[in-house]
């Protein structure tokens, strides 16, 4: 009595069926070697059932893959449902928490800024004071008849004068902010506010270009596509190479 085929074993019969068909193919279409009008024509005929070979691949697998991916998706979306709300609130969280560090560290840069100003404005009027002393120093000095003395006092005046007023570095003294397990770090970046002058600046700096300036290589392919055997862009190449359709 035959054995009773299940689907199951049907469907493995199909696939090692198709997977002979397909050896067959690849052998016959590996031996074809395109240099004249007659192997063109073989492989017109081989190509054909190539497509003849790949409807019956979706055939036997696109229930499988359907299958697997509607499984997929179904754990993909019992998955999102628990981390997007927990993805949410953590970002809602972390949003919270630089802004707050960074309105914290502007405050600290104001507050330092005016420190800053207040430390120069007393070291301005220190040196007032001082270059007003030495100025009634070299007066009372001429006045007593001591010119070599006054003129002594008159040089350091304009030293005292032309010295830079240095300010010490306000140093933060509030302790930045540590939790365990938390940690921050400010991020750097960049964006373009004038394009004009970034591409000058390119121009300028050869050794930068490729760093700072990227064609839109899809917009001149697609222009290219447009124009055809009119396109003519300064530094771009028209490229044209030949496909092929194939049918039953």
């Amino acid at each position: 009595m035959p054995t009773k085929k299940t689907k199951k074993t049907e469907t493995i019969d199909e696939r090692d069926a198709l997977a002979a068909s397909v050896d067959n193919w690849i052998a016959e279409a590996t031996s074809i070697v395109i240099d004249n009008e007659f192997a063109y024509d073989d492989a017109a005929t081989v190509l054909k059932a190539n497509k003849a070979l790949q409807d019956e691949a979706h055939r036997i697998f696109d229930p499988i893959c359907n299958a697997a991916h509607a499984a997929w998706r179904m754990a993909t979306k019992q998955r999102g449902e628990v981390i997007e709300p927990l993805e949410t609130h953590e970002k809602r969280l972390k949003t919270g928490m630089a802004s707050f560090l960074d309105r914290r560290r502007r405050a600290e840069a104001e507050e330092r800024r005016r420190l800053e100003a207040v430390a120069r404005k007393e070291a301005e009027e220190r040196r007032r004071a001082e270059l007003d002393a030495l100025k009634a120093e070299a007066e009372a000095r001429k006045a007593a008849g001591d010119a070599a003395a006054a003129e002594i006092v008159e040089l350091a005046a304009v030293q005292v004068q032309s010295a830079p007023i240095e300010v010490a570095p306000i140093v933060a003294t509030r302790e930045p902010v540590k939790v365990e397990g938390i940690s921050s770090t400010i991020n750097y970046s960049a964006e373009v506010v004038d394009l004009p002058a970034l591409a000058a600046f390119a121009v300028a700096n050869p050794a930068m270009m490729h760093m700072l300036i990227s064609a839109n290589e899809k917009e001149i392919k697609a222009m290219a596509r447009r124009q055809k055997d009119s396109f003519s862009v300064p530094g771009c190449r028209l490229v044209k190479t030949t496909s092929i359709r194939s049918g039953r």
